[in-house]
């Protein structure tokens, strides 16, 4: 039985992540954190997609955009195998990274678009990797703590609160019950919505 296609969409949230091959890591160092972030700013500029948060583990990535066109499947074949080839070149090691192709979870309702953003924030501190999310120096946060929209377009979120303080005590509410609930299905829903986030 044959994968089902992606729903491709025009102008559309969306939360893409994957992770590597047992036993592979993305060798977290400054190298590798720079040609991710090279590689999300070409997201941007040839292939107009919004970038609203990030975070890099060592066994996988999460990346929160929007799309302008339909292209999301060209933008993602150009981002997987050019960091799949920076992540061989780190490691000294050959042959395939990720377990399989990118995971896409549409966003048919702006509702979960802040619980999204608060999740992929929240990784590092749900992994014990860290206590306090600002502290991760591999994701987004840390533009939203500098004020650095080169990368993460910081303004579109930030607007949707009272206050930057309102921001940040937002993420230590922590995640809800029923986004956990998601994200731990054994076969997560292709689309965040009313009907499956429950």
């Amino acid at each position: 039985m044959g994968r089902k296609p992606r729903l491709l969409l025009e102008k559309s949230y969306y939360h893409i992540f994957n992770r590597v091959n047992n036993h592979r890591s993305v060798n977290l160092s400054e190298g590798t954190f720079k040609h991710f972030i090279l590689l999300l700013k070409c997201l941007h500029t040839e292939y107009k997609l919004e970038i609203y948060a990030y975070c890099l583990m060592t066994t996988h990535y999460h990346i929160l955009i929007k799309t302008d066109t339909s292209n999301l499947d060209k933008a993602m074949k150009y981002f997987g195998e050019n960091y799949a080839r920076n992540i061989n070149k780190h490691t000294n090691a050959t042959g395939p990274v990720f377990t399989s192709r990118y995971k896409a979870k549409y966003i048919s309702d702006d509702a979960y678009f802040l619980q999204v953003l608060k999740y992929i924030h929240l990784n590092p501190v749900e992994a014990n990797i860290c206590t306090y999310f600002e502290d991760y120096q591999w994701s987004s946060i840390q533009d939203y703590n500098n004020a650095d929209n080169s990368v993460t377009n910081i303004k579109e979120v930030l607007n949707k609160f009272a206050s930057y303080d309102d921001f940040i005590h937002y993420h230590h509410r922590g995640n809800t019950k029923q986004i956990k609930h998601f994200y731990n299905k054994k076969q997560i829903p292709n689309i965040l919505s009313d009907e499956t986030v429950k």
